[in-house]
């Protein structure tokens, strides 16, 4: 120690101080086993730091880069990242982040700001924008967006507010409403559907500390490209705009969604939705308004549906040409029939036979195995009926149809007593 200190002429707080520590690139593969979810990652890390002032008063200074070639992670959708770089810069009690690249999944995101800890908390002001960048994924699902996001204000009244452009989302998902190679004995175990219903939290007597999941939401969320809708029963598109509020613990939500050429595969027919419409409502984030209207075509009948409501208590009309009652009209859209042709056991069974085709066609129809599959495969222009009867004469018959175009289809018939004629139909569509 210097004499002065020891024989106490000189305040030691008051002595100036001067360091620089400068770290080697540090392998970051050493960091691995303290982060479970990294399953593997090859980067590194460079530091450099300056200290000046006083021992009373000292003033850090320095950097910080990060390089990440390759890091790959588990338990996360965004598992694959690529060529990402980090920088920051510490001056006094202000860290400011440099212009730094993320690209992960596909997507690129840029981050750049600054967080002044000169208060007694941190203020932060951050920026965030991207192209494509993935938001989430899962065997159903892949949202894909590109953010334009800023987040600031101190940690207790933070506020993330901005714009985000959904492009390139899908939605999958195949149905099989029928357990085809599944034994008739086998219990079938019942769906893990999700809850609308939200549980209570548990009141606590003393108020939550303030953090980052009370940060102030206001975003507005837009779809550049419509959220596909893609699976075995059901096909479209669904665009919309929606603002979301509140904070990141309860989020508000409003806005309109509505459908585009919306389409479901019903076993007998197709169901078309000309209107689709969900309407988002800030004080119920899991049970919108919905509005659908569509219609379908099943042998004589031209099926009208209605879905109004709320999601967690709609409204289901159902109207037919020729009139049916709603019980007849489920009826209808479920097997093809009314009632009164299933009390026939030779039309039943060939509408069994109908829908066991349908189900092999859906379930194996783009494998390419068996003669059956082979010919289920192309199968997709051909409509088959079974059991229907003609409303003019009465008798019972089947039919196959192959559209060639939009306006000529060929179509032959049989009826119950072996007659059989072949059509060739050309159709007009008046609008």
């Amino acid at each position: 120690l210097p004499r002065a200190w020891i024989e106490r002429k000189t305040n030691p707080d008051n002595s100036p101080i001067q360091l620089a520590v400068s770290s080697p690139d540090l392998n970051l593969r050493r960091v691995k086993p303290f982060v479970p979810m990294i399953r593997s990652i090859d980067g590194y890390l460079k530091l450099d730091v300056l200290v000046g002032g006083t021992i009373s008063d000292p003033k850090l200074s320095g950097s910080g880069n990060v390089k990440i070639n390759r890091m790959r992670l588990t338990g996360s959708p965004i598992s694959d990242f690529r060529d990402c770089s980090f920088s920051a810069s510490l001056q006094g009690e202000k860290v400011t982040l440099n212009p730094s690249k993320i690209k992960a999944s596909g997507g690129t995101a840029n981050l750049r700001g600054t967080i002044d800890f000169a208060g007694k908390e941190p203020v932060f002001d951050i920026n965030l924008d991207g192209s494509y960048f993935l938001l989430t994924r899962s065997a159903d699902y892949t949202f894909r967006g590109n953010p334009n996001l800023r987040f600031y204000g101190p940690l207790s009244n933070a506020t993330i507010s901005g714009s985000l452009q959904l492009v390139e989302s899908l939605f999958y998902k195949d149905v099989e409403i029928l357990p085809f190679g599944v034994p008739r004995t086998t219990d079938i175990p019942r769906p893990n559907l999700p809850s609308f219903s939200q549980k209570p939290s548990p009141k606590s007597s003393t108020p939550p500390t303030p953090g980052i999941m009370d940060c102030k939401l206001n975003i507005d969320v837009t779809t550049l490209d419509p959220i596909l809708i893609r699976g075995n029963l059901a096909k479209g598109e669904i665009s919309g705009k929606v603002k979301v509020t509140g904070t990141i613990r309860d989020p508000k939500t409003s806005g309109t969604l509505s459908s585009k050429d919306l389409s479901a595969d019903l076993p007998f027919s197709e169901l078309k939705v000309e209107t689709g419409i969900i309407t988002l409502r800030p004080d119920a984030l899991t049970n919108p308004f919905v509005n659908l209207r569509g219609s379908s075509k099943i042998g004589q009948y031209n099926v009208q549906v209605y879905l109004t409501g709320v999601v967690q208590n709609p409204n289901l009309v159902l109207t037919s040409d020729p009139p049916l009652p709603e019980s007849e009209i489920m009826l209808l859209l479920a097997t093809g029939s009314a009632s009164a042709q299933l009390e026939d056991q030779q039309v039943a069974s060939q509408k069994a036979l109908q829908y066991l085709l349908e189900g092999i066609k859906r379930k194996n129809g783009d494998k390419d195995k068996t003669l059956l599959q082979r010919f289920l495969k192309n199968t997709d222009q051909i409509e088959l009926s079974l059991g229907d009867t003609n409303q003019y004469s009465g008798r019972k018959f089947s039919s196959a149809t192959l559209e060639i175009n939009d306006q000529w289809d060929f179509t032959t018939q049989i009826d119950d007593q072996g007659q059989t004629r072949a059509l060739v139909v050309f159709s007009i569509r008046m609008r």
